[in-house]
């Protein structure tokens, strides 16, 4: 199977494929299933899936948590997903936004 792309991630997105966070800065988040609930060209947000009540599925006014697509060079893909790095920076572990994997990929 071929690596993921930027493309590839926003048509998961796109369809609502639900995505396991498999790393993040911020490792409360590991682990955790969400769900793409709503999508912008730039970005998405996304909510805590079969949670609706979940604080992360509330924030925004009910929409969710935020996350901006950002460019393909700051991201490292995988077959499944792929590790978002702050803007610019060297993809290295100190500057990892989130690792995130697609529970079903669609090509």
């Amino acid at each position: 199977m071929k690596n993921m792309n930027l493309s590839r991630v926003k048509r998961a997105v796109q369809k609502k494929k639900r995505f396991m966070i498999k790393d993040h800065h911020k490792k409360v988040y590991v682990g955790q299933i969400r769900e793409p609930h709503i999508i912008q060209s730039n970005g998405f947000y996304s909510v805590i899936a079969d949670q609706p009540e979940h604080e992360i599925s509330r924030v925004n006014n009910g929409k969710g948590s935020w996350f901006a697509y950002g460019k393909a060079s700051d991201w490292d893909f995988t077959e499944k997903g792929g590790r978002y790095y702050r803007n610019g920076l060297a993809h290295i572990p100190e500057n990892l936004i989130w690792e995130i994997e697609f529970l079903e990929v669609c090509i």
